[in-house]
């Protein structure tokens, strides 16, 4: 696998912009967009929307508002409980208030909760139907935050706890490719490709999964790309994420020619692979564009 070098690491911490206040960038999410958020002015008891209007009044602070909500006890599903959802209501509210102070509720909550954290919770609420669409509308916010800062995409994907064997079946991977195109069209001269970032990104964690479920593999340099290949055959197996794999799986075949990888070397990385599918498409491959070689 060639190798790439690692962009420096930047230090990801949710929050206001430098010209936030002047754009008004960091707004709430789009609470239209999801169904259970339009009905909350109606939804909202008496004294609970009292008490909104109340803070709304004195402008106290989201997080303040988090911790008088008691927000901060509820165990499991953060997403799912009414009371975070009149909160969110509460955001919006408070940064059409007062915009040039206007604070994402996504940052509030990387704030609280640490991006890793917040990230787990993110990913368990997606599992959810009930509150998928609020979560991706919030890892959606979280993104449009880091585009504003220009944060590496390499960065985010390591800020949005993406795990080995279920990357492809989470929804966010989708705005994460489009994060990366469009970083790469605002930083030329950075400019990583899909399967590099992700080679990059898998990097340790594959390597620590592979070593904890079963012997020491061949060759240390292709960890990554033996983990994106189990990633891979399993994503296949599930119709939500086939075409997702299929397309990384032509980028990954379409590296390895690059590189002239032999099919010899190629094989010794497709344990995961049984149906030997994709070892005999990419042999086919080589044997067309390195005919002399085969």
């Amino acid at each position: 696998m060639a190798k790439v070098e690692r962009p420096a690491t930047t230090f990801i911490r949710s929050g206001n912009t430098a010209d936030g206040d002047k754009n008004n960038t960091e707004r709430g999410i789009n609470l239209d967009a999801i169904p259970v958020l339009t009905k909350l002015t109606v939804n909202i008891p008496i004294v609970d929307k009292t008490r909104l209007q109340l803070w709304l009044t004195f402008r106290t602070s989201a997080d303040d508002v988090f911790k008088k909500m008691k927000l901060t006890s509820v165990e499991g599903n953060l997403l799912a409980d009414s009371t975070f959802l009149f909160w969110l209501k509460y955001v919006d509210d408070l940064n059409q208030k007062n915009p040039r102070e206007a604070k994402s509720a996504v940052s509030v909550l990387a704030s609280r909760y640490g991006d890793n954290q917040l990230s787990t919770m993110l990913n368990a609420a997606m599992k959810e139907q009930h509150t998928k669409a609020l979560a991706i509308g919030l890892q959606t916010q979280r993104l449009e935050d880091w585009k504003l800062r220009n944060i590496p995409p390499l960065d985010v994907f390591e800020a949005l706890q993406f795990k080995k064997h279920d990357i492809l079946m989470n929804p966010a991977l989708t705005s994460w490719f489009k994060y990366l195109d469009d970083f790469n069209v605002r930083n030329p001269t950075e400019k990583l490709s899909l399967m590099e970032t992700l080679s990059l990104g898998l990097g340790d964690r594959a390597l620590a999964e592979v070593l904890e479920a079963g012997p020491i593999l061949s060759d240390p340099e292709n960890y990554a790309d033996e983990a994106l290949i189990e990633m891979l055959v399993a994503a296949k197996k599930d119709p939500t994420a086939e075409t997702i794999a299929k397309n990384l799986e032509l980028l990954l075949l379409t590296r390895w020619l690059r590189e002239k990888k032999q099919p010899p070397t190629v094989a010794r990385w497709m344990f995961a692979d049984k149906s030997g599918e994709m070892l005999d498409t990419y042999t086919r491959f080589f044997k067309a564009k390195w005919p002399n070689d085969a």
